[in-house]
């Protein structure tokens, strides 16, 4: 089983969503699964092939929806982790 973990791109304030990210890739793959994390604004549908599932980590960023209007039929997992846009200002 291959798994991508999709997070909010990676700016200057890391924080508990990112870790979480790390984790499940850590734990995930002592179970003997395949995980690559992307923060990448948006994969081209063909890059998305090789996964059978997509975790989508923080759900109020805004290419979002970008991204899941072009995962027709994939297995998608959503981690709804809020994160306020002006944390950190």
């Amino acid at each position: 089983m291959k798994v991508l973990l999709w997070t909010r791109p990676n700016d200057v304030i890391t924080g508990g969503d990112l870790l979480q990210a790390k984790n499940t890739k850590e734990y995930l793959e002592m179970l003997g699964v395949e995980v690559d994390i992307t923060d990448a604004y948006g994969l081209e549908p063909w890059k998305l092939d090789n996964y059978d599932i997509i975790h989508l980590f923080v759900l109020n960023v805004v290419n979002n929806f970008d991204k899941i209007k072009n995962m027709p039929g994939k297995n998608i997992i959503f981690s709804p982790i809020y994160r306020d846009e002006n944390y950190g200002e």
